[in-house]
């Protein structure tokens, strides 16, 4: 979203980095949004990918340390035994 603000404010001369702009035609516009929309898109993806790998590696750390207590209490009760 915020790109496309940014591209709909350079289109109307509103932003610019080298000076005041010249805009854009509104085909070659609607070419640069629907790319922009495209990138949105396939980076939300990536970023669902990401999140999802790391709610498995958060669940992972927890069975791991769940384990790890386990084993500990069933050390604790041999070494007490003996």
């Amino acid at each position: 979203m915020y790109a496309r603000n940014v591209l709909r404010e350079c289109m109307m001369g509103f932003v610019s980095v080298l000076g005041p702009t010249q805009g854009v035609q509104y085909e070659e516009f609607t070419v640069l949004s629907r790319r922009v929309d495209r990138m949105e898109h396939s980076i939300g993806s990536i970023v669902s990918k990401i999140d999802a790998v790391l709610v498995k590696l958060e669940a992972m750390e927890k069975a791991k340390l769940k384990r790890r207590e386990t084993m500990g209490k069933i050390l604790d009760s041999i070494t007490e035994v003996s």
